[in-house]
């Protein structure tokens, strides 16, 4: 019957196998992490002796990307594309929820496993000094392997706090309530931190190198017009062009209106005579000059014969600075 191997019997472990042949990959939710780690190691052997068996060829793993027409399986890819299916499998269980140091290890083993087929991610961040925000992003290559020189493994959500030491001003910015552009207000904040390369993606939240304040509409209008597919790709094994510029800033002219609307309402004549949440108004207002009018974003895909195909095209996602005071 054969002796206990990561914990499984051999009929356990035989169950396993006798489920991939079939095209069945494993569930965090079903299975346990012994399971998981057996089949990795039952993939690594594969891949050290370069003996991709005709289990891999003869299924197809995976299915249409949302929004972008790729065939997933393809005879020039079929070691790349099951370590991406894999690796997407782990991805969306990491991400509800098993943040767990054991899936974060399988994952890593999976890039390794994939070093080689699939490109390092080589990413460049653009940046202002003035804000200490990022200006945008140019990628000629995102993969599920993270570029080493941004110091990342997997990427994070907002910190608000390494965000404000590094960048003060967002402690400022954020205090602004949402506002549509009917006036109507809310009370969630009205900027919050765009990822320039997508948490998804290996992309920090904590690096203000990173992210710049943005209308939380635009974000959400972002995420569903490029993320979702870019990440789809990249998260399933294939190679993504990305870029991401920033337009010109509001500027000066555009918020004056507003700075003037606060010191007449306050009853002063200049910005040193302002106290309090006066002060604070005038000085997000003033913050607001420098923000971004929109990001103007392109996305291709290199499908598994090696033709690029293009994801998204000069899609312009506009910021939303209102001419209105603070609510605070």
């Amino acid at each position: 019957m054969g002796a206990p191997f990561f914990g499984l019997s051999q009929p356990q472990r035989d169950k396993i196998i006798s489920n991939f042949d079939k095209g069945r990959l494993p569930l965090l939710s079903s299975s346990t992490e012994n399971d998981w780690k057996f089949l990795m190691h039952a993939l690594e052997e594969h891949h050290k002796n370069v003996a991709v068996q005709s289990w891999i060829t003869n299924h197809t793993f995976g299915g249409q990307v949302p929004g972008v027409s790729i065939t997933l399986d393809a005879k020039a890819g079929e070691w790349v594309t099951l370590m991406g299916e894999i690796y997407y499998i782990l991805w969306k269980k990491y991400k509800e929820g098993m943040k767990a140091s054991w899936v974060e290890g399988l994952m890593l083993r999976v890039r390794t496993m994939a070093a080689g087929q699939v490109p390092t991610s080589q990413v460049t961040l653009s940046f202002d000094v003035g804000t200490k925000f990022s200006t945008g992003l140019n990628a000629p290559t995102v993969s599920l392997i993270p570029d080493p020189s941004l110091g990342v493994k997997f990427g994070s959500t907002p910190d608000h706090v390494q965000i404000e030491s590094q960048a003060p001003n967002w402690k400022k910015l954020r205090k602004r309530p949402l506002e549509d552009k009917t006036g109507k207000l809310y009370k969630s904040t009205h900027y919050v931190l765009a990822h320039m390369l997508n948490d998804n993606l290996n992309g920090s939240g904590a690096d203000s190198h990173n992210v710049m304040p943005y209308w939380a509409t635009a974000n959400k209008e972002m995420a569903k017009k490029v993320e979702n597919a870019v990440k789809e790709c990249v998260l399933r094994g294939f190679e993504v062009e990305y870029k991401i510029v920033a337009g010109p800033e509001y500027g000066l002219l555009h918020r004056q209106p507003v700075l003037d609307n606060i010191l007449k309402n306050a009853g002063r004549a200049a910005k040193n005579q302002l106290t309090g949440n006066e002060l604070l108004q005038y000085e997000i207002v003033e913050l607001e000059q420098y923000l971004a009018t929109n990001l103007v974003i392109d996305a291709r895909v290199k499908d598994q014969g090696g033709t690029w195909q293009v994801i998204v095209n000069k899609v312009q996602i506009d910021n939303y600075v209102p001419l209105s005071i603070p609510v605070l």
